[in-house]
């Protein structure tokens, strides 16, 4: 890692992180023929991967507030 670059180089570490993610859900519904996927992950990927699925056609987005109970 350069260190003149560092704030660049981690945040591209974690955004290929998460598309990596995002491929292994991808990947593992094409092999089942999921129709759903339960993602539990940390909060700092939410605003990433939130960003990646809405750009894929493909996913839709359900706010689980609706199916968790407190």
């Amino acid at each position: 890692m350069n260190p003149r670059y560092i704030g660049a180089e981690l945040t591209s570490i974690f955004k290929n992180r998460d598309y990596k993610i995002y491929s292994n859900i991808v990947r593992a519904q094409l092999q089942t023929g999921a129709k759903r996927a339960l993602l539990i992950i940390g909060g700092a990927h939410i605003g990433s991967l939130t960003g990646i699925f809405r750009d894929d056609e493909a996913f839709r987005l359900v706010d689980p507030k609706k199916y968790l109970k407190r």
